[in-house]
């Protein structure tokens, strides 16, 4: 009876060696198969023909449509592809057609459907390539951050900072088209003359507006945007000025240093 496992890959960033690793267990497996067979059939032509049924591929896809396809570990050389090019996807495939095994391992950055399967009809081969494939998986860092852990209150400090900016900029339009004058002596609406006399109640309602404004308008793209800068699967190799997502993050970090953080402190000095 045929079994099969599958893991599915998600929140990591992979290393050359960590791919390398997963590599060598593909070879492991084939040079496994290979000796049980050298030394269970001792025809020549008949070991030659069951060998036939051994089978072992590498591809990597890179950026422009190019793409390697290798049956060894030539692929993970120093200065190799993956050195070279930004990688998009990689797929590791190792079968035995005879005894139906099978390995299956495919990785795409920014992608879906990532995914490690052993399958084959003797479950204590599958448990044990399978538990070994987990072990290598569960050694990969994680894509771990404080945006991805605390977006939900990233979000919320957008939506503030973001209201707080935009209602900066329609005061300053609407008194220069109205010739409002930037301080009025006096107040007529009775909810402005009621939050004058409390200048905490008068901030938290400020807030509010500003939170309400920035969660309608910007939050949601602005929050969505900076998620695509820490995709699901990362690959942490290849040319350095290729990675665009660790450019831009690191623009961000500008942005929110020279931008968002100071008016946050601003609104925090209002209310204390």
């Amino acid at each position: 009876m045929r079994q099969s496992r599958t893991i599915s890959i998600r929140d990591k960033i992979f290393s050359k060696n960590d791919l390398l690793r997963f590599a060598e267990l593909i070879e492991n497996s084939y040079e496994e198969l290979s000796d049980e067979l050298d030394s269970s059939i001792e025809d020549d032509f008949e070991k030659d023909l069951r060998l036939i049924s051994l089978h072992k591929d590498y591809q990597i896809v890179c950026e422009g449509g190019l793409s390697f396809n290798s049956d060894s570990l030539e692929l993970f050389d120093e200065g190799g592809p993956l050195d070279l090019h930004k990688t998009y996807s990689l797929n590791m495939d190792f079968s035995d057609h005879t005894s139906d095994k099978k390995i299956s391992i495919t990785v795409r950055e920014s992608g879906y459907r990532n995914s490690i399967t052993v399958s084959g009809d003797n479950p204590n081969w599958v448990s044990g390539k399978f538990t070994q494939l987990q072990n290598i998986l569960d050694a990969v860092n994680p894509q771990e951050n404080l945006f991805l852990k605390y977006q939900i209150i990233f979000r919320h400090v957008v939506g503030i900072t973001t209201g707080y900016f935009i209602w900066k900029v329609l005061v300053f339009v609407m008194r220069g088209i109205l010739l409002i004058p930037p301080n009025p002596e006096t107040a007529t609406n009775p909810i402005v003359v009621f939050l004058e006399k409390d200048v905490f109640l008068q901030t938290l309602f400020l807030l509010a507006i500003y939170w309400v404004t920035g969660m309608l308008f910007l939050a949601d793209p602005i929050i969505n945007s900076v998620k695509k800068l820490y995709p699901s699967i990362e690959f942490n190799f290849g040319p350095e000025h290729l990675n665009i997502n660790k450019k831009r993050r690191k623009g961000l970090a500008i942005l929110w240093a020279s931008i968002i953080l100071p008016i946050l402190i601003n609104i925090i000095s209002q209310i204390f």
